[in-house]
């Protein structure tokens, strides 16, 4: 009888364990704000002499966003195109074509651009997994630099 009540308690035991929740994986640090990416994304880092540039493939497609103060962009189209928590992200043109979005942050800027985003609503689901850092997490997801 002992036998077969350790056997159940084994059998519960290890189906609690299979049925864990896994930790998410740490976010992708973008200057003041955080983007939630699957694990198996990988992100590179170019350094430049007054900007950043980080790259993944993103389900999305491949995207890249510049963090410095002069995004390569004719100007942002002035209508916000998603409203951010606590940011505003607005589709920028380029050359006269859509050229990513801009998120404006105390005194630099964030550009997404990349096949990865389209113009479209579409971008938003893209752009909902992009967040301030929740209070008392720490961590970020790690990068390769180039």
């Amino acid at each position: 009888m002992a036998a077969a009540r350790r056997g159940v308690v084994f059998a519960v035991l290890a189906l609690g364990a299979s049925t864990a929740a896994a930790a998410p994986p740490p976010p992708l640090c973008l200057g003041s704000l955080r983007l939630d990416l699957p694990a198996a994304v990988v992100a590179t880092v170019a350094d430049g002499p007054d900007f950043t540039v980080t790259r993944f493939a993103d389900p999305v497609g491949a995207i890249s966003v510049y963090q410095g103060c002069c995004a390569d962009i004719d100007h942002p189209a002035g209508r916000a195109a998603f409203d951010g928590k606590g940011f505003v992200v607005t589709r920028a043109m380029s050359h006269g074509r859509f050229g990513g979005y801009l998120v404006v942050q105390n005194a630099g800027q964030m550009h997404f651009f990349g096949p990865g985003l389209k113009g479209d609503t579409g971008d938003a689901a893209f752009f909902a997994r992009l967040h301030k850092p929740i209070a008392g997490t720490v961590g970020c997801r790690a990068t390769r630099h180039e």
